[in-house]
């Protein structure tokens, strides 16, 4: 069933990417580290294609499972090219006091900027590449490689998991290409400083093999 979702989801991300639609608000993108990887899984997964299709014809002649395998490549690059179409066209947004957080066709998480206590950036290890997820202690991910920004968010409060309203996790640890920049627009967004470490403290996070 989820692959079956993620083909209407992949071709809309597509769509929107050659569309050129983004979210409104200031925008703070995720995918810096892993566009390169997502193009070499293409031409790979293209080249393969290509070889295995010459293959299966040699030795099987005009046999479905020709086409079959033909299929299988084709929708592989489609997807590939869907998961960075989602991670273009729905970057991290700030806009009206909300925070809205995503992954490529993953989910939405919508955070009011009140309910954050205080934004931090840095290297989280501990919380890395994954879907959204809370564990036992409270703490949610929802990142595209290693967390490289924590929000301490509120007691008591609400975010909207696509669409939905669920008790806000003690704190969210997320990806983001410039994670001081998100900081800052939180603490300006709240009215008070921006909360962290020093920059030179910051580096990205190496993507993901």
């Amino acid at each position: 069933m989820t692959v079956l979702l993620s083909v209407p989801r992949g071709l809309s991300a597509i769509a929107r990417l050659l569309r050129g639609d983004r979210p409104a608000g200031t925008l703070f993108a995720y995918h810096r580290d892993v566009v390169i990887i997502l193009w070499v899984a293409v031409a790979m997964t293209a080249l393969e294609g290509a070889v295995v299709d010459v293959i299966l014809r040699v030795v099987l002649g005009p046999s479905p499972w020709v086409w079959i395998a033909l299929g299988l490549h084709v929708y592989a690059v489609v997807m590939i090219v869907a998961v960075y179409a989602g991670m273009v066209t729905r970057p991290h947004s700030l806009d009206s006091g909300m925070l809205r957080l995503r992954t490529g066709l993953g989910a939405e998480v919508a955070v009011p900027v009140v309910a954050i206590d205080a934004a931090q950036a840095g290297r989280y290890p501990s919380f890395d590449r994954s879907g959204w997820k809370v564990d036992g202690d409270g703490d949610a991910t929802l990142a595209t490689r290693e967390a490289n920004l924590r929000l301490s968010l509120a007691p008591d409060t609400t975010v909207r998991i696509n669409g939905r309203v669920r008790p806000a996790p003690r704190s969210i640890h997320l990806t983001v290409d410039e994670p001081r920049r998100l900081a800052a627009a939180i603490a300006e967004a709240r009215g008070g400083a921006p909360s962290g470490i020093p920059d030179d403290a910051v580096r990205p996070a190496p993507a993901p093999s």
